[in-house]
């Protein structure tokens, strides 16, 4: 898995990974996720175990290098 993390930065040149801000989207859905979360003290105090919800891939994954404020196109 990191190997794969690894070769998805190799898009972003060396001068963009030092001090630039990116924008990273992993392209999963984590609504039901998210959901599940919210309600981890419930399950907590009452005692329940679930296994977390799947994250589907919903799109490609994407490395973007933030613009500024004044950038332009």
């Amino acid at each position: 898995m990191y190997d794969e993390q690894d070769e998805d930065l190799d898009v972003v040149s060396p001068s963009h990974r030092a001090g630039t801000t990116l924008i990273i989207d992993d392209g999963c859905d984590w609504t039901t996720w998210l959901e599940w979360n919210m309600n981890s003290r419930r399950r907590i105090s009452e005692g329940r175990f679930e296994l977390p919800p799947a994250r589907p891939l919903v799109s490609a994954p994407t490395i973007q290098q933030k613009r500024g404020k004044h950038a332009r196109n």
